[in-house]
């Protein structure tokens, strides 16, 4: 019955470094630890008649982010004046 506990108590410790290894990963992508970061995800559709450019914008930051610019290309220019933090946006 020995070899049981020890089995049991080395199977335990592993789970508990697990868990706070993987602990700390969830924790840095929840909480933010930059005052300023934007996560950009450009996507280009291309079609049989035309090409779609979509592009996914995300504060990630603790302050608000201001006077933002995305160029289309050929002239097209979006300005977007802020965008709050956690806020994720679709253009």
């Amino acid at each position: 019955m020995n070899s049981y506990s020890i089995i049991l108590i080395i199977g335990i410790s592993v789970i508990g470094v697990m868990a706070v290894i993987f602990g700390n990963d969830i924790v840095k992508l929840s909480i933010s630890t930059e005052k300023y970061s934007l996560y950009v995800d450009p996507l280009l559709d291309k079609q049989s008649l035309f090409v779609m450019g979509r592009v996914t914008l995300q504060n990630t930051g603790s302050e608000t982010i201001t006077n933002l610019h995305i160029n289309f290309g050929d002239g097209d220019i979006l300005d977007i004046s802020s965008l709050e933090p956690g806020k994720k946006i679709i253009v």
